[in-house]
């Protein structure tokens, strides 16, 4: 048996994942420790020994370094390793000699969840050269529990009970800096949004992806499009924003792409009520001069479309690791993990306007022992957000993290701590 840890919980997922994480340590005996930094943290740390800092993020640095050097935790866990207090936790940890360990939604989804020392995306430790990669010993990976691609109501629910609790505590928590800049009643609005086009638009959805997988195998190009707001755009997408995209990509297509080639932007499900580009994909493509070619697909299975593509254009989408598994070729416009010399193409629109004649497709041999790797050393196989795969996740995300595979027991005892 390992000694005890001491584990600290930054900010997770929306949701109660990280509070059952929470028990299931303190039941192996760990001690735990949760810091919450506003009211919706609060509300999914229910059962568990819990902090409230309630200062501003400038605070936040030198309260911080003095609670590593003082309470000498062995392990900082927390989701989303670009927001604000998490940048900062994870300078510290480093500087400090701390092992933090930064968890992300999976690059393969929706098998997987990510967990990483250090960082995601960008930020990842992983090699970002391709030699580094030993084709001759790829490993050979444990076919993963399916978990199914259903996890959008339960994620959505939670979101609006924590962005409610959010508000809620705004009075009380002032100085919190959260890294999304969105109000309780616009995100009600527009997550409402995005539920009715999910509905109105399926079958217009249907018909394009039908019409170019039936009618343009390999002769379209896919167009990632991303969370507007997210972290790992703003933070790692140099300087692109997805309007930027949009209309770079369009121009560059209409230039370059062979006669005859289309070109499929595919929204973000999660960007659906939020962003509708239609209109504006619409207008670009026709001041372009090809309005016939262009179309904008917002619903559908991403797979399939990348499957029949001739190439992938994204900024620096986790898409782009599910194309080069379907063997499609891949341009990167931002930094991303995968952004490797000989694994995709990558770069500014003036090498964008080779890719549409001459895709780049790597060595496979080359790409699977990436692949293996990166599922080893970062992918676990789980869900945030599906409660009935909670115990699977926790089990491999400890299992991860501790120097040793521990096994958990299956019924964990629900300990009651007086918050601190």
């Amino acid at each position: 048996m390992l000694r005890p840890k001491f584990i600290v919980l930054l900010q997770g997922p929306v949701g109660p994942f990280f509070s059952e994480l929470a028990q299931s340590l303190l039941a192996r005996g760990d001690r735990v420790l949760k810091i919450n930094f506003n009211l919706g943290d609060r509300l999914y740390s229910r059962r568990i020994p819990f902090v409230m800092f309630s200062d501003s993020l400038t605070a936040w640095r030198g309260w911080f370094s003095q609670f590593l050097l003082g309470q000498k935790p062995d392990k900082v866990i927390l989701f989303g390793d670009q927001r604000p207090y998490h940048q900062v936790a994870v300078a510290l940890c480093r500087e400090l000699g701390v092992d933090v360990w930064c968890l992300e939604e999976g690059y393969l989804r929706p098998d997987y969840v990510t967990a990483e020392r250090e960082g995601n995306n960008a930020a990842s430790l992983l090699p970002r050269v391709l030699s580094a990669y030993d084709r001759n010993k790829v490993a050979s990976v444990e076919a993963p529990v399916t978990i199914p691609a259903t996890s959008f109501k339960p994620m959505a629910w939670w979101a609006f009970k924590y962005y409610l609790a959010m508000s809620a505590g705004s009075v009380v928590f002032r100085q919190y800096s959260h890294h999304r800049e969105r109000s309780l009643l616009g995100e009600a609005v527009l997550w409402s949004r995005n539920a009715v086009r999910k509905y109105t638009d399926r079958w217009n959805n249907a018909k394009k992806i039908i019409d170019l997988v039936d009618n343009f195998d390999r002769k379209y190009f896919v167009a990632a499009l991303q969370v507007h707001d997210d972290l790992q755009l703003r933070v790692h997408g140099a300087g692109w924003t997805m309007e930027r995209m949009i209309e770079a990509t369009i121009r560059s297509f209409a230039k370059h792409a062979p006669p005859g080639t289309r070109l499929a932007f595919k929204a973000h499900p999660l960007d659906r009520g939020h962003r509708p580009y239609h209109r504006f994909v619409a207008q670009l493509a026709k001041l372009a001069g090809v309005a016939d070619r262009v179309s904008l697909i917002d619903d559908g299975p991403t797979g399939l479309l990348i499957r029949h593509a001739r190439g992938m254009i994204t900024v620096n989408s986790t898409t782009g690791i599910l194309a080069l598994q379907r063997n499609c070729p891949v341009f990167v416009l931002g930094n991303a993990h995968y952004a490797i010399d000989g694994l995709v193409a990558h770069g500014d629109e003036g090498k964008l306007k080779q890719f549409w004649c001459a895709p780049f497709l790597p060595n496979a041999a080359a790409r699977d022992a990436f692949i293996s790797h990166m599922v080893t050393e970062t992918q676990i196989n789980g869900s945030y957000y599906l409660s009935r795969y909670f115990d699977l996740t926790i089990r491999n995300l400890i299992g991860r993290i501790d120097d040793n595979v521990v096994e958990l027991p299956k019924k964990a005892p629900v300990r009651v701590p007086k918050s601190a």
